[in-house]
């Protein structure tokens, strides 16, 4: 499917697939990459990219040659222009969940009263007192929205000082 070249990483890391399927995933990941960048740089008949119309959802034709790409691999490459701004938005969640280990909470951090914060959600976090956000994402009841208010928070009072 399309996710496979999504999981193209993991699949090269672990020994998840063989040899000539790995190959093959590869191939298809260049060929979609390949495509994106020419979309995004060729202008259609109307002067805007192919990219744009995509997004806008336009359905002006596109260059010939992608006609005779097999339909999941259209498909995928549709997607991956149509949701770019969304997929970027979520690998830089990604990013900043990863690099919550790095950011401290001191010990006497007062949860109380921050906007935006759940009730349940201070609780929680006095009663845990986790060092830093990644063991406070950890918790049952703290969801993302939390974190990202903690991590806000944080990141001003340490500009601070």
């Amino acid at each position: 499917g399309s996710a496979e070249t999504r999981y193209l990483s993991k699949i090269s890391e672990l020994p998840l697939v063989n040899q000539t399927r790995k190959l093959k995933i590869e191939e298809k990941s260049k060929l979609i990459s390949t495509w994106i960048n020419l979309l995004k740089t060729s202008r259609n008949s109307t002067g805007s990219t192919f990219a744009d119309a995509i997004k806008r959802g336009e359905k002006s034709p596109l260059p010939l040659a992608f006609n005779d790409l097999h339909k999941e691999t259209k498909s995928e490459i549709h997607y991956q222009i149509k949701y770019e701004g969304y997929l970027i938005r979520e690998l830089k969640n990604i990013q900043k969940l990863k690099n919550s280990r790095n950011v401290k909470i001191p010990k006497d951090f007062i949860y109380d009263n921050i906007p935006g914060l759940r009730k349940e959600c201070s609780e929680k976090l006095k009663h845990v007192r986790p060092e830093n956000l990644d063991q406070a994402n950890r918790i049952s009841g703290v969801n993302p929205s939390d974190i990202n208010i903690l991590m806000v928070i944080l990141s001003k009072s340490h500009k601070k000082t």
